[in-house]
């Protein structure tokens, strides 16, 4: 059964720049999961979930909602982790951008083809580095440069998908708002 994701996909950046760097580093030194073998640079709307065909009215939902949204922001700033076996860089979103958000969230809870796991309830909205990590996370903080702290217009939504577990992510469609 087909996987899908939503996401907004980051522009080429200083921190996307960064992410790539420190994403092959770690992956060379601590031989983690770098997250960029399987999809280009985002921050992840909805978690990965399964759908037996592509959530087209759904998707049309959205996008006619993101067609009366103006840009927003986000900040990238600092470095955190989740269970010492993910690393990540916290994202802020700027007040529009959080209303953006609980609505496209709204519209998509509306789909009861789409799974919700108790994750997502209060999303902790992040840019990953490094997963599946073994080595002490106090180390790999210590010896991991921060990231600048860098805001980016956010204009764009995404939907990932592949069919098997095996595949990379690819872009099924996207709306720039």
């Amino acid at each position: 059964m087909p996987h899908y994701f939503l996401a907004f996909k980051l522009i080429p950046s200083s921190i996307t720049d960064y992410q790539k760097e420190q994403a092959e580093r770690l992956k060379k030194h601590y031989q983690t999961i770098n997250p960029l073998d399987t999809a280009p640079a985002h921050i992840t709307i909805k978690a990965p979930f399964h759908r037996s065909k592509f959530l087209e009215e759904t998707w049309e939902n959205v996008r006619q909602y993101l067609i009366t949204r103006p840009h927003s922001t986000i900040t990238c700033e600092g470095l955190a982790h989740f269970n010492n076996t993910i690393l990540y860089i916290p994202v802020h979103p700027d007040e529009q951008t959080k209303e953006t958000l609980e609505e496209v969230r709204t519209i998509l809870q509306q789909d009861k083809q789409i799974t919700w796991s108790k994750h997502e309830i209060n999303p902790i909205y992040h840019l990953t580095l490094a997963k599946r990590i073994s080595s002490p996370i106090n180390r790999i903080l210590k010896e991991t440069p921060l990231p600048p702290r860098v805001q980016i217009p956010i204009h764009n939504i995404h939907v990932f998908g592949k069919e098997n577990e095996s595949d990379p992510w690819n872009v099924r469609t996207f709306h720039y708002f």
